[in-house]
């Protein structure tokens, strides 16, 4: 052995406790001797983090090396602390039991050293660490487990010890323990848990004690002290509401995260006048909510060239006779500039991340103020799809309807009569009562098409405008007319559970059925599921609730629930496919 080497043992052997101090023992590998390299990366392997998988590559190409090595290094080396790393790694790296017993009895020193001075630093966590060690050994190779049990309740019974360390233990034993312990040994843990949460000062340990204890409580089926962590639990979060400050936004969003976890809290506790309050509170505070707008102007690139463009297209649209014209409305929405959605995946997917995707998960906020998660890529196309909608469909949409009405290629009669040529005039039956009664899809829409007419009309001539029962009206009957078609493509729209109660299945599921994919194509759906569901206007969760008001009936909504009834009778085509109708 020469010097170099030998003065790193010595250094290890005085110095080594901890991996998260472990690299400061090490010297740079340049100026290490060619032959004194191996043995120190040994070392480095050892001394740290073995089992996270960063040296597995490594440590296979030299196992019988490693274990050699090892193996004389034990046998010199006095430092529980390395002792404990040496054979635990000897354990790993030859799945060999006879060197468990060995860790686990060095492991036992350290963590008696680490008791002993958990209260000063950070050495509490040292001591968490090493018993999350040993106990991961004890189960795993059944050595001494009714010992470290009864060690471990000894320190959690022990009133010299402080609260923060037994968090800790309590942990480990729900993190590690897996089947060490059985759910009757682990009885007097719930009010443990309790008690020490009422001697604690420190909020974050409070809070930390209270989970263990609705843990803990569920592991025993103690349903008495679950329904009281849960209140405790509750009226812990109480104290995080802030006062309302109008010169911070923040403030009312996070107090909605805390009233969440209250309401949450108060219900698993049986505790409904506190939960009814909290509600009140929450929906209070949901009044108070602000955001930061971000505005951007982009200049618009050959305006005049596209404008051309965009007449030239109406034109083409408009020299059909008014049956192929309709037709166009129901059949072809690219004609309509509405964006394929493999091109809005493909500008997505070239969109750059955007920062905020790394700290922040997206949330949608609907006009109630109330949140739903939702995935990065999901909220990000739709936001494309609506400003492509606002910015280019919609406009081209509205000149075209204006010039179609009038120049007398659109009207209710002309779309009533082309309509009932298709699976729109197709008669069924439905039962009510003892009777039957007969009716065709566009009698559920012909009032609301009506209507949607006749207030475009007033537009045109600068009279105002009322879209609410045109909106209400359809987009209602768009629902009605999708669980018909889905039932006739040999659909479900209810659910059975497993009481044998029915339900209707919610617009989002009906969207997502195999049924509805073999009448529509992706396009069809994406425009159905931005019109009616929450991913975007959400207009038909809130017409049937009646959250709207005057002021969010908008032309924009009404001509894409419009535009919609009419992309349902794509179903036409489906039907001559299948039936050769």
């Amino acid at each position: 052995m020469n010097n170099q080497l030998r003065n790193f043992y010595n250094k290890i052997e005085s110095e080594y406790k901890t991996e998260s101090t472990s690299w400061n023992l090490f010297p740079d590998l340049n100026t290490i001797q060619e032959e004194n390299r191996i043995f120190i990366s040994y070392e480095y392997y050892a001394l740290n983090n073995f089992e996270s998988g960063s040296f597995q590559e490594k440590i296979a190409e030299s196992r019988n090396q490693i274990t050699d090595y090892f193996s004389s290094r034990v046998m010199v080396a006095n430092n529980p602390h390395l002792l404990a790393k040496y054979y635990h790694f000897l354990l790993y790296v030859t799945q060999n039991n006879s060197f468990a017993l060995k860790a686990v009895v060095n492991y036992q020193k350290v963590l008696s050293h680490y008791l002993s001075i958990y209260e000063q630093g950070l050495h509490v966590l040292h001591f968490s660490d090493i018993l999350g060690k040993l106990i991961s050994i004890s189960s795993r190779y059944k050595i001494d487990e009714n010992k470290l049990k009864v060690q471990m309740n000894n320190y959690l019974q022990d009133s010299a010890l402080l609260p923060k360390i037994k968090i800790f233990i309590f942990e480990n034993i729900k993190n590690k323990s897996g089947k060490l312990f059985k759910s009757s040994e682990l009885a007097d843990y719930p009010r443990l848990c309790i008690d020490l949460f009422h001697l604690e000062s420190d909020a974050n340990l409070k809070e930390r004690l209270l989970s263990l204890a609705v843990f803990y409580s569920q592991k025993t089926s103690n349903k008495n002290l679950f329904k009281m962590a849960n209140e405790l639990l509750g009226d812990f979060e109480y104290q995080k509401i802030q006062p309302h400050d109008d010169r911070n936004i923040a403030v009312s969003h996070m107090n909605e995260f805390h009233y969440k976890n209250i309401i949450n809290h108060y219900k698993l506790a049986g505790q409904k006048e506190k939960q009814a309050k909290a509600i009140t509170e929450f929906e209070e505070n949901k009044k108070r909510h602000r955001f930061i707008k971000i505005q951007s102007k982009v200049a618009v690139k050959n305006a005049r060239q596209i404008s051309e463009l965009i007449n030239e297209q109406i034109e083409t649209l408009l020299a059909d006779d008014s049956n192929m014209f309709i037709y166009r409305l129901c059949f072809d929405g690219e004609t309509l500039l509405f964006p394929p959605s493999e091109k809005i995946n493909s500008v997505y997917e070239q969109m750059e991340p955007v920062i905020t995707q790394e700290f922040f998960d997206p949330v949608l906020v609907d006009m109630n103020m109330n949140t739903t998660s939702v995935s990065s890529e999901n909220l990000g196309i739709h936001q494309y799809y609506h400003i492509f909608l606002q910015n280019h469909t919609l406009p081209f949409v509205t000149e075209l309807f204006k010039q179609a009405i009038s120049k007398h290629k659109l009207s209710y009669s002309k779309l009533r009569k082309a309509l009932l040529k298709t699976a729109f005039g197709i008669s069924f039956e439905d039962i009510r009562g003892d009777g039957k009664i007969e009716y065709n899809w566009f009698s559920l829409i012909d009032i609301g098409i009506q209507e949607f007419l006749k207030q475009f009309s007033k537009k045109i001539n600068g009279k105002a405008v009322d879209w609410r029962l045109s909106i209400e009206f359809l987009s209602l009957k768009f629902e009605a007319i999708l669980r018909d078609i889905i039932k006739m493509a040999g659909g479900g729209v209810t659910n059975v559970r497993e009481n044998g109660d029915s339900e209707l299945l919610l617009l989002d599921k009906l969207l997502d059925s195999a049924a509805v994919k073999e009448v529509f194509n992706e396009d069809d759906i994406f425009l159905f599921k931005h019109t009616f569901t929450k991913i975007g206007l959400n207009i038909r969760n809130d017409v049937a609730h009646g959250f709207y008001k005057p002021y969010d009936y908008t032309l924009s909504k009404a001509l894409l629930v419009f535009l919609s009834i009419l992309r349902l009778n794509k179903v036409t085509r489906y039907l001559v496919n299948r039936d050769g109708l």
